[in-house]
């Protein structure tokens, strides 16, 4: 799990993500709503000479509160990664709040994913 402030605002007719305190190894994502409650976009890392960047598709809790969902991202041996990415607001409430949104938008996407059963097609 990483942790990292980031910067959501209006933009471009949708929404930017912005790390901000990373700015060698984060990233920027830019999303627009085509449904309520939904976000989805593509984000790419800082870093000049990197090749890391992808798709993301977010759920947004019925108060703003939280975000949740999945990104894409190159594998390292071809092929595409998929990793869940939980999003909460730090503003209006203190820690033990924060810590809640977070646990509240981790359970909903874990609710609301289909599970893998780990096994390989072809085994």
């Amino acid at each position: 799990m990483v942790e990292e402030d980031v910067e959501i605002r209006p933009s471009r007719g949708g929404i930017s993500i912005i790390s901000k305190d990373n700015p060698t190894d984060g990233c920027m994502a830019w999303g627009r709503m085509p449904l309520e409650g939904l976000i989805m976009g593509e984000w790419r890392a800082f870093a000049e000479n990197s090749d890391q960047d992808g798709l993301f598709l977010l759920s947004v809790g019925v108060k703003g509160n939280y975000m949740y969902g999945f990104f894409t991202s190159p594998g390292e041996t071809g092929g595409v990664l998929y990793a869940s990415w939980v999003l909460a607001k730090k503003s209006g409430g203190d820690e033990a709040e924060l810590m809640n949104r977070l646990k509240k938008a981790q359970s909903l996407l874990e609710r609301t994913t289909i599970g893998f059963s780990g096994q390989r097609p072809d085994a």
